[in-house]
């Protein structure tokens, strides 16, 4: 009984899944290149487009059928069966990614792209001995796509075509259980058949500056970071841009070593929460994947003033007379192509602004404008990071006071959540030395210094440790030939709450032998 009704809530799932896969690609090629079929698609481009949902096309060089399916020369009804014909293999080498008409038999205008076939780790194949009915799963699937999920109504229905079949079980009503099955088995099995759903293009009057295009995609291998995180290689391949403010790159940043997980799920579209003590390398994540790909990167840093008009806009007064809108900090950063937004400690902002937050990071994606009824979407390869000192449930070490509780739904949205910590002392060890030029017994010394303050923080004896960045700044001094009292005190004691300025001392004079740390530098 319990195989039956997880099969056939399985069975449906798949089928929605597709739907929304097909709506979710087609809304892509819309919003990114303003067409509606892969026919008005260059090969870069559906090659990126390829990329971005993981879709896999033939070899030219081995599939003749190649041009004819993508520049739209089939009608609905031949995309159909050359689809089918894929997928019970009667003609593996045949085109792996075709369109689908809304109505077959008419040519392949108003259409999305999509994968045909049913996704294999959507429907399962279940056999136990003591049930006599066994579902299997249909061929594979031509091309795996990112899933957007359900939502509540489609999860209310599901549960409802359900408990009517585990009705008829207990019933004894088994000819109708059975119907049913078969029924959902049918269902199941049709390709996928989507409505198109129109997206309005970008509008390049409303972004400030360039507007970014793609250029290609790069796995973490081919834009030089390394394979950290036990992701599938191409699970990290990112569309590329030609922003040419994106950020620097530095080739020395540590990366995280979850990373590669960390790039999957941005290339699903879904957001990302880092947490970590301050100085871990949270915000300098997002900048360098914004370095390493070409894109804007896009800070929005929150305050116990940040509200719903601090991100979605307000009205202005206009210099001719009257009113106009102006964009808040978040409706204008999803208006660019491939950004890299960093939502930087949420957990301070008031309640108003996680609204809009979670509009964000939900399904749909978008901001809608009351003032001016403009539904703004969130632009293609858009990849949003929360950063935040705690994990969004409060802060246990009493470092953080400002820190609220983020609510469920907030924290729900966020696909990977990931502790950032401070490095190793060997690691920081080499980035103090690469970043400053200073040497590396002299940064060796710094890094251990920071090390003991840590502990020391851990054990309640120090309010706040010191962090990666207050020792960059007093090794560059040290490389300067400042004296390395005077180093200590400007970069590090001065700016340390009241507290933990007598510890620091106390712990700097215990720890660091001045005389071998200047002769070291």
């Amino acid at each position: 009984m319990a195989i039956l009704t997880k099969t056939a809530r399985t069975i449906l799932r798949s089928r929605i899944r597709r739907h929304r896969d097909a709506v979710l690609i087609g809304q892509h090629i819309n919003g990114e290149y303003g067409v509606t079929n892969v026919a008005g698609l260059t090969k870069d481009q559906l090659l990126a487009t390829a990329a971005k949902f993981n879709v896999l096309l033939p070899d030219t060089d081995e599939c003749d059928a190649y041009d004819t399916v993508l520049t739209g020369g089939y009608t609905g009804a031949e995309a159909l069966a050359a689809a089918d014909a894929h997928a019970t293999g009667k003609n593996p080498s045949g085109p792996m990614m075709l369109v689908t008409p809304v109505n077959p038999g008419q040519a392949v205008s108003p259409v999305i792209a999509t994968a045909v076939g049913t996704d294999a780790d959507d429907a399962d194949t279940e056999d136990d001995d003591d049930e006599e009915v066994t579902i299997t799963s249909a061929a594979p699937s031509v091309a795996h796509v990112a899933s957007t999920g359900t939502d509540a109504e489609t999860e209310k229905a599901i549960e409802a075509d359900v408990q009517s079949l585990m009705q008829m079980m207990a019933t004894g009503n088994f000819a109708g259980y059975q119907d049913g099955l078969k029924r959902l088995a049918r269902e199941a099995r049709k390709p996928a058949r989507v409505e198109y759903k129109t997206v309005a293009p970008i509008d390049p009057s409303k972004i400030k500056g360039h507007v970014p295009t793609v250029t290609g995609a790069k796995t973490m291998a081919e834009a030089g970071v390394p394979n950290l995180g036990g992701a599938r290689m191409d699970a990290t391949k990112l569309p590329t841009y030609d922003t040419p403010d994106a950020p620097t790159i530095d080739p020395h940043y540590n990366w995280h070593p979850q990373t590669a997980v960390i790039l999957s799920v941005f290339r699903r579209g879904q957001p990302v929460f880092g947490y970590g003590p301050a100085g871990t390398g949270k915000t300098e994540f997002a900048k360098q994947v914004a370095a390493r790909w070409g894109r804007r990167f896009v800070r929005i840093s929150c305050d116990d003033q940040t509200e719903a008009q601090t991100l979605v806009g307000m009205t202005v007064p206009d210099k001719d007379g009257g009113v106009k809108w102006q964009d808040g900090q978040l409706t204008a950063a999803i208006r660019v192509p491939g950004a890299v937004i960093l939502i930087d400690e949420p957990s301070v902002a008031r309640p108003g602004a996680l609204f809009v937050l979670q509009a964000v990071m939900d399904s749909d994606k978008k901001i809608h404008i009351a003032e001016t009824g403009e539904v703004v979407h969130v632009a293609p390869d858009v990849i949003i990071m929360l950063a935040d000192n705690t994990n969004g449930t409060g802060d246990t070490t009493g470092q953080y006071e400002a820190t609220r509780r983020l609510n469920r739904a907030t924290l729900d949205r966020p696909d990977a959540v990931i502790r950032f910590d401070y490095m190793t002392p060997v690691e920081e060890t080499n980035v103090i030395a690469a970043k400053t030029g200073l040497k590396k017994q002299a940064a060796a010394l710094l890094a251990r210094f920071g090390a003991l303050t840590r502990a020391k923080a851990d054990e309640g004896k120090l309010a706040h440790p010191v962090g990666l960045r207050r020792l960059l700044a007093m090794a560059a001094m040290l490389a300067d030939g400042v004296d390395p009292t005077t180093a200590f005190q400007t970069a590090v004691v001065e700016g340390a709450p009241y507290d933990d300025k007598e510890p620091l001392r106390q712990f700097w004079t215990a720890d660091v032998d001045t005389n071998k740390l200047k002769q070291a530098a």
